[in-house]
């Protein structure tokens, strides 16, 4: 049987930049810049598609040009936003982000004001809706307030992307609500005790997955990193559809890693 996700997130542009040859901090470094769609929620949309999954996505979008290339890439990639909410004259979502040499984020810099136009009022509106899917999966790049009302109100199994350190505060007073968590070995570091099942992404040393006393550690391929940009969306996708494929924790985490570490290796 076909799963069917709704994902409540961050949908923006991607502007990256890579040098070809080690980064010299504070001076203008030889590269290559791309400018693609993005976002967490939005890549993890993708993903899931990506795994035969008939997958939905609640963001805010924009009527500029920006918004435009987000809204064509989704539809390119089977993502359904015909529940996300139409935003008009609010300047796009942009994340712009710099990679070292070897193709891992060095540092980032998120504009991403307009995703506080989804509100619990406007979630309110989607609740019905929400509850008829499989799963739900939401990114801490929405309100704090608004995750506690989906977190209240949503009856289905709600997973959660941490984002970043900066962030993962919002997540922190509604844990015993989640099904499950993907942060990565900082934001796990920042959560403190943990009751909800907890999918720890270690980058090249792959990843742990804690559930209660249960803790099974995966290490990763050794592979040649082409771009890590998006490849923790990738183990979020994978961990959901895992899951809901009645994987194991431990396959779950296999099939997490696996994903993530082909993503890197062809970017």
């Amino acid at each position: 049987m076909a799963h069917k996700v709704i994902v409540i997130g961050g949908a923006n542009i991607d502007i990256a930049g890579t040098p070809t040859s080690t980064l010299v901090l504070h001076d203008s470094n030889p590269g290559r810049i791309s400018i693609k769609a993005g976002g967490v929620g939005r890549n993890i949309a993708e993903n899931l598609t990506s795994f035969g999954v008939e997958t939905y996505l609640i963001t805010a979008l924009s009527d500029n040009p920006t918004s435009t290339v987000i809204r064509e890439s989704c539809n390119k990639a089977g993502i359904n936003i015909s529940l996300a909410k139409e935003c008009f004259g609010f300047p796009s979502s942009i994340y712009l982000y710099v990679n070292d040499e070897s193709g891992d984020m060095l540092t980032a810099v998120n504009d991403m004001g307009i995703m506080n136009e989804i509100s619990p009022e406007f979630i309110a509106s989607r609740i019905d809706i929400i509850n008829t899917f499989d799963a739900c999966v939401i990114d801490t790049n929405l309100r704090e307030d608004t995750i506690s009302y989906i977190t209240e109100n949503v009856k289905i199994p709600i997973y959660a992307d941490p984002v970043s350190v900066a962030k993962i505060g919002r997540i922190i007073p509604v844990l015993d609500k989640l099904t499950a968590i993907k942060p990565n070995r900082y934001e796990y570091a920042a959560l403190g005790a943990i009751p909800c099942r907890a999918y720890v992404s270690l980058g090249k040393d792959g990843m742990t997955v804690i559930d209660g006393n249960t803790e099974h550690h995966v290490p990763a391929p050794i592979i040649s990193v082409q771009n890590a940009n998006g490849c923790g969306d990738m183990a979020m996708a994978s961990i959901v559809f895992g899951e809901l494929s009645g994987m194991d924790i431990k396959k779950t985490a296999e099939f997490a890693v696996m994903s993530a570490s082909k993503k890197a290796s062809l970017n």
